[in-house]
């Protein structure tokens, strides 16, 4: 029985191994004054052990990823329809390089699961096709609400309602989430002196309603940001990580994304999706998001 586990889950690690090799993002980068740090290599995971205090912390909820890794698979039939590439402008399609595939089947189960009253994002694009698509095809009631200056989509025919300057700029669009709404955080990513991460962690985020699913973007925790990024200088995992470290209170762990993109055990439950999924270029299967219900 080992041996067979093994084998099946070995070609998993090679395919993660791989796109971790492969993927970067073509973001600019930023120049300081002088630099954030003599070595900006990662300081954890990529042949350095992770994290260990917030891996052990992380581990306590496999089960809960275990519950939220096999509704992928429940919604396997609806999310094999959408296409590997775009075919029209508002449309999910898989091979995108902003969104990696479990990041999108997670966020469409998510709102499939629970037909949130409203779902609230922040920066817009592939993401907002994918909750569009799992509203059309759950018959979801959900009010959809797109903050950012500038998506990278043509994605406001698909929103609700449309706010296009800064988050950090902006109030009381939480003012009235309750319990089963959804927030999904994927910003700049960067805690500087009132910028948009800032804004959410610090102010936002410790306020929110008891029972508001969240989802911020681009945490890789237990390990640090990936090795390709290192001259984009995010930060907004550290100050979230802080909060893990110390227990917070309103933190109530779903899914965190980079815990189970590093654990082929994990990923094989996801296996009915993406095992449907194939074409010349493979789809991504990491998730970069962590989910946690506020508590």
């Amino acid at each position: 029985m080992l041996h067979e586990f093994k084998q099946r889950v070995k070609p998993r690690v090679h395919q993660v191994a791989s796109a971790l090799a492969r993927r970067t993002e073509p973001l600019p980068t930023i120049t300081l004054n002088y630099p954030p740090s003599a070595d900006p290599s990662p300081r954890w995971g990529y042949g350095k052990p992770e994290h260990a205090r917030i891996a052990a912390y992380l581990s306590r909820f496999e089960g809960t990823y275990r519950q939220q890794l096999l509704r992928v698979a429940h919604y396997a039939d609806d999310l094999a329809r959408v296409p590997l590439r775009q075919q029209q402008p508002g449309q999910p399609y898989w091979l995108s390089q902003y969104l990696p595939g479990l990041d999108a089947a997670l966020l469409y189960a998510t709102l499939r699961d629970l037909d949130p009253r409203r779902y609230v994002e922040t920066g817009s694009g592939i993401s907002t096709t994918f909750v569009a698509q799992a509203k059309r095809d759950g018959g979801l009631r959900t009010r959809i609400t797109s903050i950012d200056p500038n998506p990278r989509a043509e994605i406001d025919a698909l929103c609700d309602d449309v706010i296009r300057r800064p988050y950090e700029l902006t109030t009381g669009v939480y003012d009235d989430l309750e319990a089963g709404d959804v927030v999904f955080v994927d910003n700049s990513h960067r805690v500087f002196t009132n910028s948009d991460a800032t804004a959410f962690l610090l102010d936002a985020l410790p306020n929110l309603p008891k029972g508001v699913r969240v989802g911020i973007h681009d945490i890789l925790l237990p390990s640090d940001y990936l090795p390709e990024w290192s001259t984009f200088w995010f930060s907004e995992q550290y100050l979230l990580a802080a909060y893990l470290i110390a227990g917070a209170p309103f933190i109530d762990p779903v899914l965190a994304g980079g815990y189970c993109t590093t654990r082929p055990e994990l990923l094989a439950l996801t296996d009915p999706l993406f095992d449907r999924l194939t074409g010349d270029d493979p789809v991504d299967r990491r998730a970069f998001t962590f989910w946690f219900t506020t508590a």
